[in-house]
């Protein structure tokens, strides 16, 4: 089974991102503690980084893409470092600190983030990506059968296996789906990483460390890469605990 975008994430990827600016007036989730700037779709109409002024430039220090409730985002600001999180707008999670929504799972999406990137190389000191886990993650392997508090059993099944990282090769419908687009979307981690080590700033990849993720294709070609010393600044796996939106200690692995 050869996995390239479904004509649903074709789709997806072809129409153009819909405008999202919150405000406090017009967000419903608006604390006060936090903005969402629209996303710009038009990659063609950007200035080139080469001195001229780039809308994009705001002298950002950490980029933390898919940030979630972008919590590392926050707690930079909050020390003063200026700090942007990334994420698409169908994230269920509040933002912490200050967001930008773009799809970074489809090509415009992640030039785009490469745009931003560039107008910001000069201060940039890290870039942080944490792809989610959902059709990566072990815990599918395990199965369940007491029901939730409605009398239901959620028991998702695998997506991956060791023999099949990136996707068992019986899926289909919406599972085969979900594989597809989070194949895209490590592949373009794995692009902005190496964007990273050609510019000379800082990346870290986060996820648990026996997630099917590190063993997909896109991650064993950047593995490939560190082997053939084709790497300006060769990464170091680091397994740390750390703690996760649910308060617990997760043993999670670092590129």
């Amino acid at each position: 089974m050869t996995f390239t975008p479904s004509d649903e994430v074709q789709l997806a990827e072809a129409a153009p991102a819909p405008a999202v600016k919150l405000t406090d007036a017009t967000n419903p989730l608006s604390s006060g503690c936090y903005t969402v700037h629209e996303s710009h779709s038009k990659i063609g109409s950007l200035p080139e980084a080469s001195g001229e002024l780039n809308e994009f430039d705001e002298g950002l220090e950490i980029v933390e893409v898919c940030c979630g409730c972008a919590r590392l985002t926050h707690h930079c600001s909050k020390v003063g470092m200026r700090s942007l999180g990334v994420d698409w707008s169908g994230c269920k999670d509040k933002p912490e600190g200050q967001v930008i929504w773009i799809n970074l799972a489809t090509a415009h999406g992640v030039e785009e983030l490469k745009q931003r990137l560039e107008a910001n190389k000069r201060t940039l000191k890290v870039v942080f990506m944490s792809p989610p886990c959902g059709t990566a993650t072990r815990a599918r392997e395990i199965r369940r059968r007491k029901p939730d508090q409605f009398g239901r059993v959620i028991d998702p099944k695998p997506l991956r296996s060791d023999e099949h990282p990136d996707g068992i090769p019986t899926l289909g419908g919406k599972a085969l789906v979900k594989v597809e687009i989070a194949n895209c979307l490590y592949a373009n981690m794995v692009k902005t990483a190496l964007w990273c080590d050609n510019k000379g700033i800082a990346w870290i990849i986060e996820n648990p460390s026996n997630s099917h993720m590190w063993e997909t294709k896109a991650f064993k070609s950047l593995r490939k890469l560190k082997w053939d010393n084709k790497l300006a600044s060769p990464y170091v796996r680091s397994n740390t605990r750390i703690a996760c939106m649910v308060a617990t200690a997760l043993r999670k692995q670092l590129l």
